[in-house]
């Protein structure tokens, strides 16, 4: 919130040469996500996953019919109704690896992704989005 008091309402970093926009108010990334007004393109980094990893939610283009299924599926799971659902488990993993983080000596490295392997399948798809 201190950048967009510096620099505004919508502004751009410069993030490791790639231009990334920052839209920080809810009212404006709400605008911005209207799907009948603008649409996402596959480019840079996804474009080359596509490669490998074929079509899908990340790395299809909304045209695609693969792309229409996989948001079709997964868009109840990010409704506000499922969020608020999902919240005291975030809530819950996450303290639970501040925790452990705490207790870990001053000079120990924090592999976030490693700190993952041995969960169960539930609990690590749980942290990776209470992480980012």
């Amino acid at each position: 919130m201190e950048l967009a008091k510096q620099y505004g309402p919508i502004f751009q970093l410069d993030m490791m040469g790639t231009p990334l926009v920052f839209v920080p108010s809810a009212e404006l990334a709400s605008e911005v996500c209207d799907e009948k007004r603008f649409d996402k393109t596959v480019r840079g980094p996804l474009k080359r996953a596509r490669l490998i990893a074929g079509d899908g939610l990340f790395t299809g283009d909304i045209d695609d019919p693969n792309w229409s299924k996989a948001h079709n599926i997964l868009l109840p799971s990010f409704s506000q109704k499922s969020m608020g659902i999902y919240l005291p488990m975030m809530i819950d993993i996450a303290s639970q690896l501040t925790l452990k983080w705490e207790r870990m000596n001053s000079d120990d490295v924090i592999d976030g992704p490693k700190a993952m392997i041995g969960r169960s399948a539930v609990s690590a798809s749980i942290m990776i989005p209470t992480c980012a």
